[in-house]
């Protein structure tokens, strides 16, 4: 959003909120995101429990991209009943966690918790910008019986 505007992604949000080229401040950008209808925000920064509904779907397991390795092997480890090795490989990797404070003000913050606050209580995500830990999830059964 502050340097790399895909026009694919940025095209539509620009044009739905009569936006520029010109730099965005992240805070205004929280702000136009916080006053979308959900269900007309972009998939990419559109809550994740929209599309996962897990209120609805019972899930056994929902891992997330911040404890990717951990959460692969658990899953490898349920499918195939042992530990399976799993390749590097990160081309992608931005090192985001440790470059919050650029951007997350307290009024960011206080942004974020409103737009996201189904997935902070669905999901396992803290509140406590300091830390990306998730509150482990109650695993259901394996309905498979394995």
């Amino acid at each position: 959003i502050v340097a790399h505007r895909d026009p694919r992604v940025w095209g539509g949000f620009a044009a739905r909120h009569g936006l520029s080229e010109a730099p965005l401040a992240f805070r205004d950008f929280l702000q136009l995101i916080a006053e979308t209808p959900e269900d007309e925000m972009d998939q990419h920064w559109r809550p994740q429990s929209c599309g996962l509904a897990p209120t609805t779907v019972p899930y056994d397991f929902i891992g997330g991209v911040e404890n990717l390795q951990a959460d692969l092997a658990h899953i490898l480890r349920r499918i195939f009943g042992e530990e399976v090795p799993i390749r590097h490989f990160m081309p992608h990797r931005t090192n985001s966690a440790r470059r919050m404070a650029e951007h997350y003000g307290p009024e960011e913050i206080r942004l974020v918790q409103t737009i996201y606050a189904a997935d902070f209580a669905h999901l396992g995500y803290s509140r406590d910008p300091s830390t990306t830990a998730r509150t482990p999830l109650v695993e259901r059964p394996d309905p498979g019986g394995s």
